[in-house]
C-alpha cells in the first residue's frame, strides 16, 4: 500500500507564475492579433490603436512582436515549462523522477514537438514570407532574435 507524509507533495500545488504568466501574456497578444486581422466591424479606437502598432506583422500576416519577437511559440514553450516544472517539484519534495507526472510531461513535449512542427509547416505553406520569421527567430525557447541575412 502506498502512504506517504502529507507534507511530501506540498510544493506540487504550487502556482509557477513565470511560465503561466508568459503563457497567459502570448496567448493574449496572439489573440488580439488575430482579432483584429479578421476583424469584420469597425474596430474600437483601442484596436485602432493597436492595429497601427501592429501594422508591420498585420502586412505580414503573423504575429513576430510582443513575446513572438523572442520565440515563434512562446505560449507552447510557456505550458511545457509549466509541466516539466511540475514534475521537478515533485522530484524536488521527494517523489521519484520517473512518475506519473515526469511521464505526462515527457509526453506533452513529445506532442508540442509534433503540433509545433505542423504549425510551423501549415504557416509556412500559407505565407511565404514565414521563412525569413524562422531564419531570424527561435522556434521554443524564448531567445534574443538572430540579424536577418543580406539578401544577395
Amino acid at each position: 500500500m502506498y502512504t506517504h507524509h502529507p507534507d511530501t507533495y506540498a510544493h506540487t500545488n504550487t502556482p509557477h507564475p513565470p511560465s503561466e504568466s508568459g503563457e497567459t501574456l502570448a496567448d493574449e497578444q496572439q489573440w488580439e492579433f488575430q482579432s483584429i486581422k479578421h476583424s469584420k466591424d469597425k474596430l474600437t479606437a483601442k484596436q485602432e490603436v493597436r492595429a497601427e502598432q501592429l501594422k508591420f506583422d498585420l502586412k505580414r500576416g503573423f504575429i513576430s512582436s510582443g513575446l513572438f519577437r523572442f520565440s515563434r511559440h512562446p505560449n507552447f514553450f510557456c505550458e511545457q515549462a509549466m509541466w516539466v516544472t511540475f514534475s521537478l517539484f515533485g522530484v524536488a519534495a521527494g517523489g521519484p523522477a520517473l512518475s506519473y507526472a515526469s511521464a505526462g510531461a515527457a509526453q506533452l513535449v513529445l506532442l508540442f514537438q509534433g503540433s509545433t512542427r505542423f504549425t510551423e509547416g501549415l504557416t509556412l505553406r500559407r505565407n511565404p514570407r514565414y521563412v525569413e520569421y524562422q531564419a531570424t527567430t527561435s522556434m521554443l525557447l524564448p531567445w534574443w532574435p538572430r540579424p536577418a541575412k543580406a539578401e544577395d
